[in-house]
């Protein structure tokens, strides 16, 4: 690993101390009205898990937002992760977890809020 993704990694793991129940899904993980809570718990650890393994990803995505992505003061229709997550995709020619997309903003120092179950930054991010 290099120093910068030392660092980011770093960062990555504070982040998911910060913010516990930060799975691969966004906030919390898929819930289906026939789980016990015992399935529920198991999956939100096994979601958990793999994104806490993802940290190269979520560096390179931390990276692309601080390259490509700025802050502006007005929001728009699409000031939330997941349709960010979908800029990133394109970009990136493959699947971007939400939770690696919120993760990676963490990382990257972008404010963000929760509104219920989406995440929304504290201004709109736009094109650089």
């Amino acid at each position: 690993m290099t120093a910068p993704l030392l660092l980011t990694a770093k960062r990555f793991e504070r982040i998911l101390d910060a913010h516990p129940d930060l799975t691969g899904h966004g906030f919390g993980t898929y819930r289906s009205p026939s789980d016990t809570a015992e399935q529920r718990r198991r999956r939100f650890e096994a979601d958990r898990a793999t994104l806490a393994g993802e940290h190269g990803a979520v560096a390179a995505i931390a990276a692309w937002l601080q390259a490509h992505i700025a802050p502006i003061k007005m929001p728009g229709p699409h000031a939330y992760s997941y349709a960010l997550k979908h800029v990133a995709e394109d970009y990136f020619g493959g699947y971007v977890s939400n939770g690696e997309l919120i993760a990676a903003a963490l990382v990257a120092g972008y404010p963000m809020r929760r509104l219920g179950l989406v995440v929304v930054g504290e201004q709109f991010i736009g094109n650089r």
